[in-house]
């Protein structure tokens, strides 16, 4: 009877997916402000909203290149709400001083209370609500 139980218990460990998650490198644009302000300017994007964010930085001294643990960043939205274009900076501070675009977009839309179709769910004021492959 327990090899059975053992068999069951390793055939639904084998079945069962498994997630992961990691960290990607994504090319960003940086420089100093002087070069990275006038870009918002000339779509007339103006600062919405800011903070810090957890991000990962490079380490030349990792082997993998990246950084063990994120690090603490200012960052910003800019947008302009008539073209509906925005960008999103963070702000890499000493001995760096430099200020890095980390997207750049269009077809900006306020949605609060609205839902949001990510992949296979959909979320609704920071909720899961539902598995869409469960009504499709």
């Amino acid at each position: 009877m327990s090899n059975l139980i053992k068999f069951i218990l390793i055939i639904l460990f084998f079945a069962m997916p498994s997630y992961a998650l990691e960290w990607n490198r994504k090319p960003v644009l940086c420089g100093e402000d002087i070069e990275i302000f006038p870009l918002l300017a000339a779509k007339n994007e103006i600062l919405l909203f800011k903070g810090n964010i957890k991000s990962k930085v490079n380490d030349p001294d990792n082997d993998d290149g990246i950084s063990d643990n994120a690090v603490n960043l200012p960052f910003a939205l800019y947008a302009n709400m008539e073209t509906k274009t925005f960008s999103i900076l963070e702000y890499h501070n000493a001995p760096y001083n430099v200020f890095c675009i980390i997207a750049i977009g269009e077809n900006l839309k306020y949605v609060l209370g609205e839902s949001l179709y990510c992949g296979n769910i959909i979320y609704f004021k920071k909720e899961i609500l539902l598995h869409t492959q469960d009504y499709l």
